[in-house]
């Protein structure tokens, strides 16, 4: 009987309810290949929200560069890409580079525009 009452300790309830989280299985993030596949196969409705996204993430990608002050990518200065010339820049680099589309779809999308878009010396502080 003595261990049905640790059983019922707040504590191991506790600790155990802690855990729980961690306990379920990783859900990988979806590749470059599944979002370009995911692009193409949608609704238009659908596309224009991946191609939202895709330029969100890349928005995200500037202003770290801008508060950081290290740009990982040089795009001309007056350019400024639509999601759809994001997902086009993305789909060459993966046929260029087949496993840059197994790597999650935003690291496969900055990979893409630093081959795209080089600054001199590899990385250019402002």
């Amino acid at each position: 009987m003595n261990g049905m009452r640790f059983l019922n300790s707040p504590k191991i309830v506790a600790v155990a309810l802690m855990i729980l989280p961690f306990s379920a299985p990783a859900i990988a993030e979806t590749s470059g290949v599944q979002w370009l596949k995911q692009y193409r196969e949608s609704s238009a409705e659908t596309r224009q929200l991946i191609e939202s996204i895709t330029a969100a993430e890349q928005d995200g990608m500037a202003w770290h560069a801008a508060r950081t002050k290290i740009d990982a990518y040089c795009p001309p200065r007056n350019l400024s890409l639509t999601g759809s010339q994001l997902l086009d820049i993305l789909g060459r680099s993966i046929v260029s580079s087949p496993a840059l589309g197994e790597q999650p779809w935003g690291l496969a999308l900055l990979f893409s525009l630093e081959r795209t878009f080089p600054c001199p010396s590899g990385g250019a502080s402002r």
